[in-house]
């Protein structure tokens, strides 16, 4: 039997022309990666990167490039590293920008802000918080720690539609006035979200007057180009009250996980400014940050100061 002869000219297959070979194989599971980062922005990302090193992989042992000279192959390459560089630094390294600002506001004695009235015991300490870029961003949350304990916190921008709520602690310090002579049962019970609620067997109604880990600001939408000011009144407390606290404090060590609480019963006291010391001079601001920018949550921690100027 005569075996035929095979032309070597003609292929079972013929090849892909090289100019549509970039739109098959790894190429295409990175642009579908680029769609999948709309919902899943994480596994897009993962699903981009597959894409690059099987893109790579082709550079390296694909047919055209290892039968030709080395310059398309070199070339190739060179873009390849452009395009992975523009995806590593503009998309999954980009940070938009949030700015805050934090510096002090000293509003005059005797004035009413929100229902607070200021005294010499208050340090006023003013924070604007800002979106400056063409994006609207969702689900802002922020915690404001100043170095200093927080009294109390409100918005000035009524039209923000943002909220400001009290990072409840253990070590946050709650009174009640005029608690009439006898003895007492205080009790204190944790509602679940953090918080001491604290109360007595006489009925005695006890406000929190200093909260360590400062404020949470929480907006829904915070669209682009507008800021919200914030406003904080913090303070010390006086040095009978410090030393009484010390006092108390049991001198063992904490174990892991336990918490401590301490009471405290003062003469004299006639009104709650009565408790704070001087004023503080806080210098810097602790934030936690969190918001969502199309399908990608972005969070951060930072520290900034609290300029003077």
């Amino acid at each position: 039997m005569v075996k035929p002869v095979e032309d070597p000219s003609v292929s079972e297959s013929p090849s892909v022309p090289h100019p549509f070979k970039f739109l098959r194989g790894s190429p295409a599971l990175a642009l579908a990666g680029f769609s999948l980062m709309r919902s899943e922005y994480y596994f897009g990302v993962v699903i981009v990167l597959l894409g690059f090193l099987g893109s790579l992989y082709e550079i390296v042992h694909d047919e055209f490039y290892i039968t030709r000279s080395v310059r398309p192959q070199i070339a190739s390459f060179a873009i390849w590293v452009c395009l992975l560089d523009c995806f590593l630094i503009g998309v999954v390294g980009e940070r938009p920008p949030l700015s805050v600002f934090a510096y002090p506001r000293l509003e005059r004695i005797g004035e009413v802000t929100k229902g607070i009235e200021w005294n010499q015991h208050f340090a006023g300490i003013r924070i604007v918080v800002m979106n400056n870029t063409d994006d609207d961003y969702q689900g802002l949350n922020i915690t404001l720690r100043p170095n200093a304990l927080t009294h109390t916190a409100f918005i000035l921008d009524n039209d923000s539609g943002c909220s400001l709520k009290p990072i409840n602690d253990s070590s946050d310090i709650s009174v009640a006035m005029g608690l009439p002579a006898g003895d007492m049962i205080i009790n204190l019970t944790n509602p679940g979200d953090g918080s001491v609620d604290v109360h007595d067997s006489s009925g005695n109604i006890y406000t929190t007057i200093t909260h360590t880990l400062g404020y949470r600001l929480i907006c829904q939408n915070f669209p682009a180009h507008t800021s919200v000011s914030i406003q904080l009144a913090l303070v010390t407390l006086n040095a009978e009250i410090k030393r009484g606290l010390t006092n108390q404090m049991p001198r063992r060590k904490p174990k892991r996980g336990e918490k401590r609480y301490t009471s405290l019963e003062i003469a004299g006291i006639k009104a709650i400014p009565d408790m704070f010391g001087p004023q503080p001079s806080p210098d810097m601001l602790i934030l936690s940050e969190q918001f969502v920018k199309g399908p990608r949550t972005y969070r951060t921690n930072r520290v900034i100061k609290i300029s003077n100027q």
